[in-house]
């Protein structure tokens, strides 16, 4: 194990189980379920279907994986942790929607036109195919913990925007402490608009450690919610709204990255959630912002906060990262 590694060891060292499974799954399993098993069954078009869906994939995946898995000990290939972790974008870890169509299909094929008589060599590669689909979820856990590590973050960042980042980290967990108080209390809050509701948030950043908080101020192309600056260095850019579904959630997201500047890299969508169905507002905003032009990724999900990457509206080089928060504070009728 490389010595800068230490700190992510533990990660690294689940890596190489899985790489250790992948390399079985390559020279013991995938050979034996065809060459062995499969080799008594007259071939025919529908299992070289088969075959190519499930056998060919799947085999490739492993040898693929069980090398890339233990690579990152490989100094002239990938000098730091951060170009290893960066290597698996686009790779397998996200196509794993793909191979699971792939999976279906073979069922379908088995069972509309084998008549759920395939053989037992055929049943026992989807399986196997299945459980390396199983792996590659784990193994993107363990890419995106690495990714919220402090090697990869020092690595990603110079220092200034470690400190950002680590205030901003704060910033939210303030906010996420008024939100709550928000919901524990609707009969005072839930008759409240929204710039009252901003206001209370306000004044509790003004009171906290956090800067100089303003609100409607001025940053790039227009007035921001709430803004929290140290040092001529912005902080914390936020807007609050209502939540009146798909359409107007994504113009907000639209108005908060036309009010970065290229050297503001962290925000905020403050909502305030009045439908009876919590739940569901929930459950849709991934899939919402997924919507955006801008979308990169969902980074970290909970019930109350949801971090998203975006592409800035200026530069494509440049990552932008909001973090969306969601309070429940239904009208008291």
């Amino acid at each position: 194990m490389r010595p800068e590694f230490q700190e992510v060891q533990h990660l690294l060292n689940r890596l190489l189980s899985f790489a250790q499974v992948f390399d079985i799954n390559n020279r013991e399993d995938w050979s034996h379920l065809k060459h062995r098993e499969l080799g008594y069954v007259e071939p025919t078009s529908i299992l070289d279907k088969l075959l190519h869906l499930i056998y060919a994939t799947g085999r490739d995946l492993a040898v693929y994986m069980s090398f890339k898995l233990q690579e990152f000990n490989d100094t002239r290939t990938y000098p730091t942790l951060k170009s290893y972790v960066d290597s698996f974008e686009n790779g397998w870890l996200y196509q794993i929607n793909l191979l699971e169509k792939d999976s279906q299909k073979a069922k379908q094929i088995c069972k509309e036109q084998l008549k759920d008589n395939a053989p037992w060599a055929i049943n026992q590669m989807i399986k196997l195919f299945d459980n390396q689909i199983d792996l590659l979820h784990e193994i993107k856990k363990i890419i995106n913990a690495l990714k919220n590590s402090n090697v990869y973050i020092l690595e990603n960042n110079d220092f200034q925007n470690n400190f950002l980042n680590i205030s901003y980290e704060n910033i939210l967990q303030s906010i996420i402490s008024i939100g709550k108080e928000f919901e524990r209390k609707p009969i005072t809050y839930s008759s409240q608009d929204e710039e009252s509701l901003r206001d209370f948030i306000l004044v509790a950043l003004q009171s906290s450690h956090h800067g100089r908080a303003t609100a409607e101020t001025i940053n790039k192309r227009g007035k921001t919610d709430i803004l929290i600056r140290n040092n001529n260095e912005n902080i914390f850019i936020a807007e609050c709204k209502f939540w009146h579904g798909e359409s107007t959630y994504l113009q907000a997201i639209n108005q908060l990255l036309s009010y970065l500047t290229w050297r503001d890299r962290y925000a905020s969508l403050i909502i305030f959630v009045q439908n009876k169905n919590f739940t569901n507002v929930i459950n849709n905003i991934i899939e919402y912002t997924k919507a955006h032009a801008n979308f990169i990724r969902c980074t970290f999900s909970d019930e109350i906060r949801k971090d998203f990457e975006f592409y800035s509206n200026e530069d494509i080089n440049r990552n932008i990262n909001i973090s969306v928060l969601l309070f429940h504070i239904p009208k008291i009728s």
